[in-house]
């Protein structure tokens, strides 16, 4: 089984492809923004392994594009896509940047379904695909100062829906993660606002963060054959924060 796993240099994207690593049935391509996010040790550890780690910034279209024409016999033959790389962007409604906002719905919204396109051909021909997209509970739910990042991942729980119900047919299912708050890259910096982040702990029934881990058992499931009847489902991972 061949794995398009985007955003692998931090947070979900880098555990879960340390996950990966560990079982024998899978070619992994790794996308990053920084090979540099790699160490030498951990580079040593999939020296003999099915494992392709490209660099690319998925927030350029143009890179993109060179990406997908560079890889197109590869892009053909993937069975799995993971649509984790994704930007955040923190900002009052009054102090929203045109070419900020502009940046943040290329990699949240408008290169995942690019990648998407570029991979559903093959798995219509086989009959059989996974697509995950990582949303957040944000997609759903509105917190002050996120509303262009809400933006991007409300657009992104629509287009899995919407997508799901035009490949069911072929034996593709498309499904999306909403996170809730975990403990990724932006994690370390969020929790510097004291009153903020008691206030979040506060509003989640599990009353912690979640960790960066904390996802690999839903993506397991939802690449599995045991989940080849779910598709357009937005499963959240959360804590609680959404019940």
């Amino acid at each position: 089984m061949k794995i398009l796993l985007t955003g692998v240099g931090k947070g979900f994207g880098r555990s879960y492809l340390e996950h990966l690593i560990k079982k024998d049935n899978f070619e992994i391509i790794g996308l990053t923004r920084d090979l540099k996010d790699f160490n030498k040790n951990f580079l040593k550890t999939i020296k003999n392994k099915k494992i392709s780690l490209k660099s690319i910034d998925l927030s350029c279209t143009e890179n993109v594009y060179s990406f997908l024409k560079e890889n197109k016999k590869i892009l053909r033959n993937v069975d799995i896509l993971i649509n984790n790389a994704g930007q955040r962007y923190r900002a009052p409604v009054s102090k929203l940047d045109f070419n900020s906002l502009e940046k943040l719905f290329r990699a949240n919204v408008i290169t995942p379904m690019i990648l998407s396109k570029s991979v559903l051909f093959g798995m219509k021909k086989r009959r059989f695909g996974r697509i995950i997209n990582i949303s957040s509970i944000l997609g759903s739910s509105g917190l002050p100062d996120v509303s262009g990042y809400s933006a991007t991942k409300g657009a992104i729980d629509s287009m899995t829906r919407s997508m799901a119900v035009e490949f069911a047919k072929y034996g593709i299912t498309i499904n999306a993660i909403a996170p809730g708050f975990c403990e990724t890259s932006y994690a370390k910096n969020f929790k510097k606002n004291k009153k903020l982040n008691n206030e979040i702990i506060k509003r989640i029934p599990m009353s912690r963060w979640g960790a960066k881990d904390e996802i690999n058992g839903a993506l397991d499931f939802l690449i599995s054959k045991k989940s080849s009847y779910i598709t357009g489902h937005i499963l959240k991972v959360d804590g609680g924060w959404c019940s």
